[in-house]
């Protein structure tokens, strides 16, 4: 094992990775307001059976979700943090290796350095992406030391810096 450090996951961490990662965030939040749309939609018709009245709802009912999700993120991000991980395992440790890295806690799971498409660095955090695996590792940076942080910066050719960029979250 070469570097080994501990991270956790909480409805403020989550608010700030839904920050970096807000198209990805969009993207479920729109299927998943969407479908709730299309039901209330089927509702509308089947009380006024008028198509151009249920079409109209619709249109107007999404660009409010839509924009409001667009102001109100890190409060969305916090409801799908309690809805959908609230009961996931919160804390685990990651072990680094030359190759490989590994989340040891109730559901382990190895990944190769190969497999990260996408490394993305802010003042607090770095993010390890696997987008075919649809998984984003949250490290946080004062649980690690700064050669593991080094070391993470020097093993990704992609890594993406935005650094500077967390100044709503200096403080909880």
């Amino acid at each position: 094992m070469k570097y080994k450090c501990n991270s956790y996951l909480d409805s403020y961490e989550y608010g700030k990775m839904a920050l970096v990662f807000t198209n990805k965030m969009w993207l479920s939040f729109s299927i998943y307001a969407s479908s709730y749309n299309v039901i209330l939609c089927i509702i509308i018709f089947f009380l006024t059976k008028n198509v151009i009245d249920t079409v109209g709802s619709f249109i107007i009912i999404e660009l409010i979700i839509l924009i409001l999700f667009r102001i109100k993120i890190r409060e969305v991000a916090k409801i799908f943090y309690k809805i959908y991980l609230k009961k996931s395992e919160s804390n685990y440790e990651l072990e680094f290796y030359e190759d490989y890295f590994v989340r040891k806690g109730n559901a382990s799971l190895k990944e190769k350095y190969a497999d990260i498409n996408k490394c993305i660095e802010t003042d607090t955090n770095l993010y390890l992406c696997d987008d075919k695996k649809n998984i984003v590792f949250i490290i946080q940076k004062n649980e690690c030391e700064l050669d593991l942080v080094n070391f993470l910066r020097n093993k990704f050719d992609n890594l993406d810096s935005r650094l500077g960029g967390n100044i709503n979250f200096k403080n909880k």
